[in-house]
């Protein structure tokens, strides 16, 4: 069995074997994040108004994101469920038997 021959020249530039991957984080103008990960040498212009950022930066803001869109949630939830108990009571003053203004609110708490 012979001995596989290592090459004592480097690779042409184009011709890298494995070029390692870079990743450029991203904010742009209007709040979104992003993440760019190229194989070349060189981090492509960004497609729209933006900024890069390091990758602490990143997950910093994408904590925070991450914790506003939460909290909005909830928030959401909560007027969600103030206008179905409100309909539902509604629904019952105005005679509708339990189980039909409980289908037509969305109301699953207790009466």
């Amino acid at each position: 069995m012979t001995e596989p021959l290592e090459s004592t020249w480097p690779w042409p530039e184009v011709m890298q074997p494995h070029p390692e991957p870079q990743t450029a984080w991203v904010q742009y103008d209007d709040g979104c994040l992003g993440a760019i990960s190229v194989t070349g040498s060189e981090v492509p212009e960004l497609a729209r108004p933006g900024r890069f950022i390091s990758q602490a930066e990143y997950e910093e803001l994408a904590t925070e994101m991450s914790g506003a869109h939460a909290a909005r949630l909830e928030a959401l939830d909560a007027i969600e469920a103030e206008r179905q108990a409100a309909e539902y009571a509604e629904l019952r003053a105005a005679g509708i038997p339990e189980s039909t203004a409980r289908r037509l609110s969305g109301f699953t708490g207790k009466a």
